[in-house]
């Protein structure tokens, strides 16, 4: 889905009311503080692909800022600005950073923030689902409001990335759109991750590298339905006492990760499979046993059944 908003034609009285309306539709509840509302312009390109959405903003000077009251888990996501004319200025979770175009940032809807940009600016927005991102990445909060590096090496690739996807979006099915989402996802998470900024400053790089070796390890063996802690810690050359300790201190158990792990897996399978599959096919090849049993857990994590999260129109 497409859709365009514009200050331009707006009565000049009326145009501060529209404009945060529109931001707050594309992204979450807002209060904005403008410089200038007579004279004010701005655009909103907004595109929807699978789970996630990617907007090309413009505007003039403005001041972003969530109140108390809309920092809820119904609007947990996460948002990547990337600046392309002047500075931005974000401040989130006692951290302050200033980003130039050369870069870009990570922002938590949860959290209450300030974004600013004093000049005219334009940007990308990528809109992730929280689930989706902490699915790929252990506690993304640690990456916010840290500047990320987007001309070279895996940052550059990432925001390139954006922009192609966009360019050919029109030549390309809904199913493949959502799986090209999908992998915009992993190239974010490999890109934060290689931050060693964030890396020594929220955990030991030891910790962290058992992790990530831990979950490159559940993700490449799905499908194996005997996918238990003790394996996982052999097959990862860790005690199972140090897995447990590891997890428990990320918030959950080893259970519990591989249950996400595979139910996220196959939320994005049933966006871009093509229909013909069916839903025993795909929870089989992720390691479920019982049907049934896939189905109720799909439907508590999600809100929806299988058979809803394959509609394009959810």
């Amino acid at each position: 889905m497409y859709s365009r908003y514009s200050t331009r034609g707006i009565a000049d009285q009326d145009k501060s009311r529209y404009w945060e309306a529109a931001v707050n539709d594309a992204y979450f509840d807002l209060k904005l503080t403008f410089q200038e509302t007579r004279t004010f312009d701005a655009t909103l390109d907004f595109w929807e692909i699978g789970r996630l959405s990617l907007s090309r903003l413009y505007s003039q000077a403005l001041q972003y800022q969530p109140l108390g009251q809309h920092c809820t888990n119904e609007s947990d996501s996460f948002l990547v600005n990337v600046p392309g004319l002047s500075e931005i200025h974000f401040e989130q979770m006692g951290r302050s950073t200033w980003c130039a175009p050369g870069g870009f940032i990570l922002e938590d809807s949860r959290e209450p923030f300030l974004f600013q940009h004093p000049k005219a600016n334009a940007m990308w927005v990528l809109k992730i689902p929280g689930d989706l991102l902490r699915s790929r990445l252990r506690n993304p909060r640690a990456y916010c409001a840290t500047l990320f590096d987007a001309r070279d090496g895996a940052g550059s690739l990432f925001v390139n990335y954006l922009k192609l996807l966009i360019e050919h979006r029109q030549d390309l099915p809904e199913t493949t759109q959502a799986l090209m989402g999908m992998h915009t996802v992993d190239l974010l998470a490999a890109t934060l991750e290689r931050n060693p900024k964030v890396l020594h400053s929220e955990d030991s790089a030891v910790r962290n590298a058992h992790l990530k070796r831990v979950e490159t390890y559940i993700r490449t063996h799905l499908d194996n339905p005997n996918l238990k802690p003790d394996l996982i810690a052999q097959a990862c050359h860790l005690s199972t006492r140090y897995l447990h300790m590891l997890c428990r201190e990320t918030g959950c158990s080893v259970s519990d990760w591989v249950r996400e792990l595979r139910l996220q897996e196959a939320h994005a399978q049933l966006r871009y499979r093509p229909a013909s599959t069916q839903i025993g096919t795909i929870a089989y090849q992720l390691g479920f046993t019982d049907q049934s049993k896939f189905c109720n857990q799909f439907k508590a994590r999600f809100g929806m059944t299988p058979g809803e999260a394959r509609n394009p129109a959810r």
